[in-house]
């Protein structure tokens, strides 16, 4: 019997976020909250979800996800495990798509396209009639520390939209790390960005203003990286919270963990996703600045989560009998 178990990371965003549902960049990285799907053959399509049997007609998400892998008619049985929080806006359902069909390509022995991979589980969602930008899946895929190039591209069809520039630049991330702190208030990604891509299609200038400076800004966020200038980055991170409040998107909850990650030393802290709740993403500039990051966070809520750059998706295990 073959069984396989593989997994991809979520991912926070440091610089750009939201802007790239208008083919603009974004520096993001995939991080050591991982999503596991396991898969092995079934007398009939079955569905497990942290350990417990769930419908899979009650899973439309997933359902898209195995059409688009053209697995909609396979025997299997797919067990799922996220690290992460639900709906913090960490990319927890494209880790999880990409997870899926990974997963499923390794079942069949396939060679996988890593472009291929992220593009297809990312009109898995917009499928559904959601509104997405590309990062989330890119990370899912890759991994690592992420400067993402997303011009000319604007969720049309596969066939008519380029693939991504993708550069790695883990290599310069040197003592960096991070700390993730969730809000435990659920967020619609979809209605946030729906109210967002609005605006700028109707040519609110301050919103297509502010959305070309993220893109800007976002550029000098890689070559900061590049340069290890920490006091540079952590500049570019906390203007990106400023425009996201500009934007509304930072609820009080927010605030009040990213002024804890501050008291504790956090170099920059900003909402990653789509804000109005989540998850807040603190940069730290070592291992000791990232515990006294996380003591802090915790006087405030107990879901705090140190995390490293991560790698992107692959397979766990493979067994076969």
């Amino acid at each position: 019997m073959v069984r396989i178990v593989c997994s991809a990371p979520s991912r926070i965003d440091l610089s750009g976020g939201a802007a790239d549902i208008f083919g603009k960049c974004t520096l993001c990285s995939a991080i050591s909250l991982r999503t596991y799907c396991e898969i092995q053959p079934s007398e009939k399509p079955a569905l497990i979800l942290e350990g417990v049997p769930h419908p899979l007609e009650d899973a439309p998400l997933i359902q898209k996800a195995l059409k688009r892998a053209k697995a909609d008619h396979l025997q299997v049985q797919l067990s799922l495990h996220s690290d992460a929080p639900r709906a913090s806006g960490l990319g927890g359902s494209a880790s999880m798509t990409v997870s899926i069909m990974y997963g499923l390509s390794q079942f069949h022995k396939m060679e996988t396209n890593l472009y291929e991979l992220a593009e297809q589980a990312q009109r898995a969602e917009t499928d559904l009639g959601m509104l997405n930008g590309y990062q989330d899946w890119y990370a899912a895929a890759f991994g690592g520390l992420l400067f993402l190039d997303f011009r000319q591209k604007s969720n049309k069809k596969m066939e008519e939209e380029p693939y991504a520039t993708v550069e790695d630049l883990s290599h310069y991330r040197g003592a960096m790390k991070f700390v993730v702190a969730d809000t435990k208030v659920f967020h619609s990604s979809a209605v946030s960005n729906d109210i967002l891509y609005q605006e700028y299609m109707r040519g609110v200038s301050k919103v297509v203003s502010l959305i070309d400076r993220l893109d800007t800004i976002t550029r000098e966020a890689k070559k900061a990286v590049v340069h290890k200038d920490m006091g540079k980055l952590s500049e570019i991170v906390q203007e990106n919270q400023e425009i996201i409040r500009t934007f509304n998107r930072s609820a009080p909850e927010n605030e009040q963990l990213i002024e804890a990650a501050y008291r504790g030393g956090a170099a920059a802290c900003k909402v990653t996703g789509a804000g109005q709740g989540g998850c807040i993403a603190a940069v730290c500039t070592g291992k000791r600045n990232q515990q006294s990051v996380r003591d802090a966070l915790l006087e405030e809520t107990d879901a705090v989560f140190p995390v490293e750059v991560d790698r992107g998706v692959f397979a766990e295990s493979r067994g076969d009998s």
